[in-house]
């Protein structure tokens, strides 16, 4: 099974930063969250994250729940892929 989720951060004045974090395919979308806003250094006061990921079908997928994290995981498992990619957005309070 994939573990390994790859997150990146489109920042404002342009250019990009991309973390990875191995294991991660039993975290619960709140405990990956929060591991994103402390290497990103992000405020938790500010502003709420999701993620944002392409499915099997091409689809732009956002997800903000463990639930949604967890069928990520195991769609992009499936696809042979070794890990899952994915945009981190920041919704600005």
């Amino acid at each position: 099974m994939t573990t390994t989720l790859k997150l990146t951060l489109h920042k404002r004045g342009g250019g990009y930063e991309t973390r990875r974090f191995p294991n991660a395919s039993t975290l619960r979308f709140e405990d990956a969250s929060e591991m994103a806003r402390g290497v990103f250094r992000l405020s938790a006061e500010s502003s709420s994250l999701a993620f944002r990921y392409r499915d099997n079908e091409g689809d732009i997928i956002t997800v903000n729940t463990s639930e949604e994290l967890h069928e990520a995981f195991e769609i992009v498992s499936r696809s042979g892929a070794p890990s899952l990619k994915a945009d981190l957005i920041v919704i600005d309070a």
